[in-house]
């Protein structure tokens, strides 16, 4: 009896021992994954591909179910027109589970872009229309996005309703087509100006009609009618004491915080408490970055529609310590904006010690959750350990979100750190320039490439058009 009592006992200590052993292999692989994946990034905006190439693989064969990783190897290898390649990452990427909303739009196109190659075309023209509605729907303009899916539906008006060949190498369209995708082309290049892509298209049609090109506006986000979102709090004396609003400090294009903000369902300011903050503002050299960002964070409780739960966390103070003011989601906005104004700025920027915090903060059935970093810097901690801290955040389906006083151009370590941040969990990038809120650009200048035929110009023929490969 006492014999096989302790074969039991064995048998349990090997099995927890092996399931130790498994699980710490396991944590090991993910931290490799997002070091590579931090590499890759950092790679990427030196303009060295090939080196991110071989960072992203390695992300992939430590943690097959990144899908950041994929998605940029997929954008990597359409950029060259390595469409074998960039079919095998699509056929993995159809397998991964996406940790966000704006990657889970992505791989929708992806998806898309491999039936147009597989000439599924009208699957593909019903999945990119419900991109385009989903993205104006919740009014994320992505214009990115928006610009290759437009451009994806004038390559389908082309290839899709062909009429037949006369030739072997020459196809006949119908000339409403091209009209329609010309439109569909100034679409795209509305979004994305600078699409090369778009601009090919628009040529070779443009071309083919025997037409001039016209001249094309830029969309600017303001362009789209801002939504009016109800105040977000009852009009309590004491509530609206505590968040006292100046107007006058408040930076052109704000509406843009409180729109792609009010989407969410939880939401945790994470805001820059640290000695830098307490220098002069970018937008009025007469307040502190620290009072001027209180004082957005007041205009933000305020304005940000009631059902969005909101939350506070601080990111000051030495490293090694706990965050001196954290407020879950649960919290009332006079609880938080009371917490706000008492707040100092003070010692280091220990972003990874306010990450670690901040997910325990929002509530466990909260579907859709995002933190918006207010800052001026970077963690000064443990700066390797961000980008894999931020990924497992978007892990969790809580995207990172930053809004920065620094110059791009100046600051270039901040913003690789501000990069993976934001894109290893789906969020945005905006800075703070001559008195508005920008949009920065995180995103690389790589474009699949989805282009027509050669066009030949317009026959004698009004009502067809031959194109020629």
């Amino acid at each position: 009896m006492q014999t096989h009592e302790k074969d039991t006992k064995s048998i349990v200590i090997f099995l927890f021992a092996f399931i130790v052993s498994i699980t710490s292999t396991f944590a090991q692989y993910v931290v490799e994954a997002n070091v590579a994946y931090s590499k890759g990034v950092a790679c990427l905006k030196r303009g060295k591909d090939a080196k991110a190439v071989a960072c992203f693989r390695k992300v992939l064969k430590q943690e097959p179910q990144h899908d950041a990783a994929c998605l940029m190897l997929i954008k990597l290898h359409l950029s060259k027109d390595h469409r074998k390649q960039a079919a095998f990452y699509i056929d993995h990427l159809a397998r991964i589970k996406a940790t966000s909303i704006k990657r889970d739009l992505e791989r929708d196109y992806y998806l898309a872009f491999r039936d147009i190659e597989l000439a599924k075309y009208i699957d593909a023209r019903e999945q990119i229309e419900a991109i385009i509605t989903k993205l104006h729907k919740e009014r994320n303009f992505d214009f990115n996005l928006l610009a290759r899916t437009y451009n994806a539906l004038g390559y389908l008006d082309v290839v899709e309703n062909q009429q037949g060949r006369s030739s072997k190498n020459r196809l006949v369209l119908h000339e409403r087509d091209l009209l329609n995708a010309r439109f569909l082309f100034e679409e795209a290049l509305r979004y994305k100006p600078s699409s090369q892509i778009a601009a090919t298209n628009y040529n070779r049609v443009n071309t083919a009609l025997r037409v001039s090109p016209n001249k094309i506006d830029p969309y600017q986000v303001n362009d789209f009618e801002p939504v009016s979102y109800p105040s977000a709090a009852p009009a309590l004396k004491t509530y609206s004491d505590a968040i006292a609003v100046k107007q006058e400090w408040l930076p052109a294009k704000v509406h843009w915080v409180i729109e792609d903000f009010s989407n969410y369902d939880e939401l945790i300011f994470m805001m820059d408490a640290s000695g830098s903050m307490r220098v002069p503002s970018e937008m009025n050299t007469n307040i502190s970055r620290f009072d001027w960002m209180k004082n957005l964070s007041y205009h933000l409780l305020k304005k940000i529609k009631k059902s969005t739960n909101l939350g506070v966390i601080a990111v000051g103070g030495e490293c090694g310590e706990q965050p001196s003011m954290q407020f879950s989601t649960a919290s009332s906005r006079f609880e938080i904006a009371n917490a706000i104004k008492h707040l100092q700025a003070d010692g280091q920027t220990p972003v990874n010690e306010a990450m670690r915090v901040a997910k325990g903060l929002f509530k466990k059935n909260g579907k859709s959750k995002a933190l918006l970093f207010m800052t001026d810097g970077m963690e000064s901690c443990e700066p390797e350990l961000t980008c894999e801290l931020s990924a497992q955040l978007g892990e969790l389906g809580v995207e990172l979100h930053i809004l920065s006083f620094l110059d791009q151009a100046k600051a270039r370590n901040e913003y690789i750190s501000y990069t993976c941040m934001a894109e290893s969990t789906g969020g945005s990038l905006k800075g703070l320039s001559d008195g508005k809120v920008e949009k920065r650009d995180y995103q690389y200048q790589i474009e699949e490439q989805l282009i027509v035929p050669l066009l030949a110009p317009k026959t004698k023929d009004k009502q067809s058009v031959v194109l020629g490969y």
